[in-house]
């Protein structure tokens, strides 16, 4: 009898105990994406702060917040050209509440050049949209002999050895790649991040250098030139000058701004945060804000980036697997 007592009473509090968590479930204010927003939004931005992807990142946070009607705090997570803060976002909740910005680069060439470090690719998240991108160039200091990429070459077949600055993985892999092709060698010198770019081309350390965007104004002031576009278009501030692809070099990156979510997240809160997010970058802050940067407008959709970004991955794939096949054969 105590032993049925016992048995009743415990089947009773497993009862109640299930009935409470469903009935806490229900209550919950981010229970259903038909509910939501219905609390703040983190938005990780993969850089540090102060820098083009920050700037752009707070002001968007902001134009975010006044359409969606719920706060958007901003959290930096530095490190891996972005793939710290990818690999927190790749872990969070799929519920909505956690937004990622960065460049491209983090998920279309860290996976690719540092399989060893990065545990993702570039479709295991659900990308939003692009917010904009940068002019994606090789740049030298105006007072070099190169008036063009194929001036560079020539001097490195004479055996210059140009130096070349490489703010990363990808840039590296760039620079690397032109090299094979052409059966030329460059010197490498390691610099963090546009700033530091900057300075090795105008402080003359570095013969050239890809530039995300920091080069137009000493271009137009005169302090440097472009040499080639690294993009799979000529770039507006530079219209006459070609891109790589043009001058026989089949590779194409550049760093695109994009706000990405976890995987598997819900098809309804995808399609709000996708909706969201475009009135957000199209806002008279957000386009004034790209202007001044001179940037391009650029924004693309879910789909329209995913394909960009699948797109850009395959080119680096491609090419670091000629440089290490011909490398393998030397």
């Amino acid at each position: 009898m105590r032993l049925s007592r016992r048995l009743n009473t415990l089947l009773s509090l497993l009862a109640a105990a299930a009935a409470a968590a469903i009935l806490a479930g229900c209550g919950r204010p981010d229970a259903t994406p038909a509910e939501y927003p219905s609390r703040p939004i983190d938005l990780y931005i993969g850089s540090a702060p102060a820098g083009s992807t920050d700037v752009i990142g707070r002001v968007l946070a902001k134009s975010l917040e006044n359409v969606l009607g719920v706060p958007v705090i901003v959290h930096n997570r530095t490190g891996g050209g972005g793939s710290v803060m990818a690999t927190q976002l790749l872990n969070s909740a799929p519920d909505g509440y956690s937004l990622g910005m960065t460049i491209s680069h983090a998920y279309t060439g860290n996976p690719v050049v540092l399989p060893e470090t990065t545990r993702y690719a570039v479709g295991d998240f659900t990308h939003l949209a692009s917010v904009s991108k940068g002019q994606c160039a090789l740049v030298t200091h105006a007072s070099k002999p190169y008036r063009t990429l194929d001036d560079l070459i020539e001097a490195a077949r004479r055996g210059e050895q140009p130096v070349f600055a490489s703010q990363s993985a990808v840039t590296r892999v760039v620079a690397d790649y032109i090299a094979r092709v052409a059966g030329v060698e460059f010197r490498v010198i390691t610099v963090q991040g546009g700033g530091e770019t900057m300075q090795a081309v105008l402080g003359q350390h570095a013969d050239f250098a890809f530039s995300g965007g920091p080069h137009v104004d000493h271009v137009a002031s005169g302090q440097m030139r472009v040499l080639a576009s690294v993009e799979e278009t000529r770039l507006p501030t530079s219209p006459d000058v070609p891109t790589l692809k043009e001058l026989g070099y089949d590779i194409a990156s550049c760093a695109v701004f994009i706000v990405s979510a976890p995987p598997n997240l819900p098809a309804e809160i995808e399609r709000t945060l996708a909706g969201a997010l475009e009135q957000a970058i199209r806002s008279p802050e957000m386009k004034a804000l790209i202007e001044s940067l001179k940037y391009p407008e650029y924004y693309l959709g879910p789909d329209e980036i995913t394909a960009v970004l699948e797109t850009e991955a395959d080119s680096l794939a491609r090419a670091l697997a000629r440089i290490t096949a011909e490398a393998a054969e030397r």
